[in-house]
């Protein structure tokens, strides 16, 4: 199990959470509210890397219920826990970054499929095994 302890990040919207990534681009953007497991960060670097270090743009991270409801997130998202991120990377396909998420660690024992629009791709770092889909 991935047991983890909400860290109350600086509400400061600049604030580095990690090399590449600040709180603004993980927060919620209706509530700037952010919990976030740690391993998340963790996944991301590891993914940029993987990626050749392209930047990667976050759609979306942590959702509060309301926020999650209104963009239609299932009840028991990912991203309500603080264990989400929609991401896409400008230089990549939705296919080539997929590939890099496999071969990441933390995302290959989590979940990966395309979002609803199929221009972003969910990745996740969830405790309870693998999850993978290729339609929306």
């Amino acid at each position: 199990m991935n047991d983890y302890t909400a860290i109350p990040w600086p509400r400061d919207a600049d604030f580095r959470l990690s090399a590449h990534f600040q709180r603004r681009e993980l927060e919620c953007p209706c509530c700037y509210q952010l919990t976030l497991d740690p391993i998340l960060l963790l996944a991301l670097e590891e993914l940029r890397r993987l990626a050749g270090g392209a930047r990667i743009h976050v759609t979306s991270g942590y959702r509060c219920t309301p926020h999650n409801t209104a963009v239609g997130g299932v009840p028991n998202s990912q991203h309500l826990v603080g264990r989400a991120a929609d991401i896409a990377v400008l230089t990549l396909t939705l296919s080539q970054l997929a590939d890099c998420a496999h071969a990441c660690y933390w995302f290959r024992r989590g979940g990966i499929g395309p979002c609803r629009r199929r221009t972003a791709l969910h990745v996740d770092v969830r405790d309870t095994g693998p999850e993978r889909w290729t339609e929306p």
